[in-house]
């Protein structure tokens, strides 16, 4: 199978209608080498479900599972917001070939013919995320380069792998060298590239200068190597093609190397200034998300744990918010997107929830599911914001009540903790990702907590990248954990715990918030 060429991120998403157990095994494999993880459905009415539920990048159908409503279901994912050029590929066994121009006159993007193998599959996925995804997310997936401190690698273009021009040895970064202009691009899109050098052999590399740097999602310095001091057509060429610099190699090794390493350290500088910068921002603004919070209110114990990834802010955000004396509002949401586009978007979202808690404030009373529509409405109407996706989920409590109203918009199932028994229960959420769909519907959960009973509210932080030791599913773990840690008085515990039980780090921001019911306790 050919090397990777893109990764979609941690957070990217395939949904497959798809039951004969060899060819899932043959496209879980296929989407891991891509990056992507997968969820298999049974039929298109469970396939469109849980299209409601989250969002996924690509959709393979099988429409010997989908029987004769296969375009119909493709006219029904059209129809969603967010789903209208997800690419489509149908996978179908031999007998319904004759079906495939059908398939792709309703919308489908792609047609496989069973059985088919990684290598084919692998080009059809790859050919997807380079003409649609990438196209449409490449701002958020290279600012994440541009706004980290991992050192980036060099490209040296030449025309030989043996013979270079940089002493690649006293490089203190990755040289990564390249023949031709597939492997440059490969390398452009699949690595974290801060530097292109154009060797002094290298012709065929001198006509790609002005395509690298008039792509915006290549921020990259463009180097020509020279043997010559001269001006003349090649150099004259090369800035207008927008190159940047030119650099001799007729110098002692020394001096040749220390020139380059400067770059990388002169960008590393800048970046890491920069990150600072914004960072500190970030934790002085009014709106945000603290660290780490605790309240008592009433016969309630409310504690919440918040933590960046790689102490960049990302689209996890918590609120609690005083409705009236006796009635307050948790929420926990989580943008789909990574670390700064993903945090910029949060603050978005936490000044719609402020300005509708307060218009249903003066109403004197609250209703969980209510606030999610109407949060659901104006998100949808929002140019902007209609663009990413968020789960929501919202707790009510009342100081004179055991009872907690719980309503979800695609989020996480709450787990309940009984002091009693020693049993955790999932709570299932349902409703969908805000913001999906306009007049939305979504419905209220009573849960009853008796003394010393927890409920906890999680983001999927913590169900992502962190594989278990104990070939357990990674809720079983949290719910495995929340039931050791549940009485204790800090969260870190618990999170240090979930550190701990899986083979991974963790590569998401997450966040909990734990509520105990403490009538009687002293």
């Amino acid at each position: 199978m050919a090397d990777r060429l893109f990764s979609s991120g941690n957070k990217s998403r395939i949904l497959a209608i798809e039951n004969l157990e060899s060819d899932k095994l043959t496209i879980s494999k296929v989407a891991e080498t891509l990056g992507f993880q997968v969820n298999f459905c049974k039929d298109d009415q469970e396939a469109l479900t849980k299209l409601q539920q989250r969002f996924y990048q690509i959709i393979i159908v099988n429409p010997e599972l989908s029987g004769e409503a296969v375009s119909r279901f493709i006219g029904d994912l059209r129809s969603i917001r967010g789903y209208e050029r997800i690419p489509i590929l149908v996978i179908a066994p031999e007998h319904l070939a004759m079906y495939a121009s059908n398939y792709l006159d309703e919308g489908a993007d792609g047609y496989l013919l069973k059985p088919f193998n990684e290598d084919l599959l692998f080009s059809h996925l790859n050919l997807f995320l380079r003409r649609q995804i990438f196209r449409r997310f490449h701002e958020s997936e290279f600012l994440k380069r541009d706004l980290n401190t991992e050192r980036g690698q060099i490209i040296l273009c030449s025309d030989s792998k043996q013979v270079l021009d940089i002493p690649i040895h006293a490089i203190e970064t990755e040289v990564i060298v390249v023949n031709n202009e597939s492997e440059l691009f490969k390398t452009l899109f699949s690595k974290n590239i801060w530097i292109v050098l154009l060797g002094a052999q290298a012709k065929w590399a001198l006509p790609l200068v002005g395509k690298i740097k008039n792509d915006e999602a290549f921020n990259v310095q463009v180097i020509l190597l020279r043997t010559s001091k001269a001006l003349d057509a090649e150099v004259v060429d090369f800035f207008n093609q927008g190159g940047d610099d030119i650099t001799s190699i007729n110098k002692p090794e020394f001096i040749l190397s220390r020139q380059i390493n400067s770059r990388i350290e002169r960008e590393l500088y800048y970046k890491e200034k920069y990150i600072t910068a914004l960072t500190t921002a970030a934790s002085k603004l009014p709106i945000r998300s603290e660290n780490r919070f605790h309240l008592g209110y009433g016969d309630w114990d409310i504690e919440a744990f918040h933590e960046y990834h790689d102490q960049i802010p990302g689209g996890d955000f918590y609120e609690a918010i005083a409705i009236n004396e006796n009635q307050r509002v948790l929420i926990i949401g989580d943008v789909m997107g990574k670390k700064w586009d993903a945090w910029f978007f949060s603050l978005a979202y936490l000044g719609y929830i402020r300005s509708t808690m307060r218009n249903v404030a003066y109403q004197h009373f609250v209703d969980p599911a209510k606030l999610l529509m109407e949060l659901n409405d104006s998100i949808f109407r929002d140019f902007k914001l209609s663009e990413v996706f968020t789960t929501l989920s919202v707790a009510l409590l009342s100081k004179d009540s055991n009872e907690i109203l719980f309503a979800s918009a695609g989020g996480l199932p709450a787990l309940v903790h009984k002091k009693s028994s020693g049993i955790v229960e999932a709570v299932q959420a349902v409703g969908t990702l805000l913001g999906l769909n306009e007049h939305e519907e979504y419905k209220n959960t009573p849960i009853l907590l008796e003394t010393g009973d927890t409920l906890l509210l999680f983001t999927d932080g913590y169900l992502e990248n962190n594989n278990s030791r104990e070939n357990l599913s990674t809720m079983e773990i949290l719910a495995g954990h929340f039931k050791t840690h549940s009485a204790l008085s800090g969260l870190e515990k618990l999170d240090d715990a979930l550190r701990n039980a899986g083979t991974n780090a963790f590569e998401d921001d997450r966040t909990m918030i734990r509520i105990t019911y403490k009538l009687g306790n002293s």
